[in-house]
């Protein structure tokens, strides 16, 4: 274990004499575990002491994890910790390498802990979990930023193009279960591409203006 308080925000002033810079980290006994890009990491728990009053308080509460860049296990106050460099390396990789498993990618980092010499063990069911809240909080992020995915920022309001594959893998029609029923049914009718008859329709709109004669 690492014989050091574990890096995390420590505020500007004591919240109880409110000297600025007066507070310090203390090291506990109990332990606080840490999931990093380079593996586990097992830190002492922390104090804030302020030196120039009596206060004292822990310092591992979930709002001050959060701030210095770590996601809780659970939502109550627990002893595991992933870090938000790792949830983000594991999005980038289920995004350009959808076949990568998690059970492979925490084998991996399991080794760089065994070869440093330290605790190994990761639990895949608290990793997924915790990935997928902190995933739901970054959208929530996004939404109040105003972001909004289905808009693409190259093409805006003018779309230039648009891939099959966001409607429905076509290669799997066959795959799908209900086949029979579905009958090649859109997911999202009309969202991404205009079903046929409003095609045919827009196309006949076309011809009239263009050639009343004809048409």
């Amino acid at each position: 274990m690492i014989e050091r308080p574990i890096p995390v925000y420590l505020p500007r002033a004591c919240p109880q004499c409110g000297e600025v810079s007066s507070l310090v980290f203390t090291c506990a006994d109990s332990v606080i575990t840490i999931v990093t890009t380079r593996g586990r990491f097992e830190f002492n728990d922390i104090l804030y002491a302020c030196q120039t009053c009596s206060y004292c308080e822990n310092g591992v509460t979930q709002q001050n994890m959060v701030l210095s860049g770590y996601w809780p296990a659970t939502p109550q106050i627990g002893v595991t910790y992933y870090s938000n460099d790792l949830f983000e390396l594991w999005d980038a990789l289920c995004s350009q390498s959808p076949g990568t498993s998690t059970t492979s990618f925490l084998k991996s980092l399991e080794n760089i802990s065994i070869s440093a010499g330290r605790p190994s063990q990761v639990n895949a069911t608290s990793f997924s979990k915790s990935f997928h809240e902190w995933k739901y909080g970054e959208n929530l992020i996004s939404s109040h930023m105003g972001d909004d995915f289905f808009i693409c920022p190259v093409c805006v309001n003018k779309c230039q193009s648009i891939h099959i594959d966001g409607h429905r893998k076509t290669y799997r029609f066959k795959k799908v279960m209900r086949y029979d029923e579905l009958n090649f049914a859109a997911v999202f009718p009309s969202l991404l591409i205009l079903l046929q008859e409003y095609r045919m329709s827009y196309q006949l709109s076309i011809c009239t203006w263009l050639y009343p004669s004809i048409v």
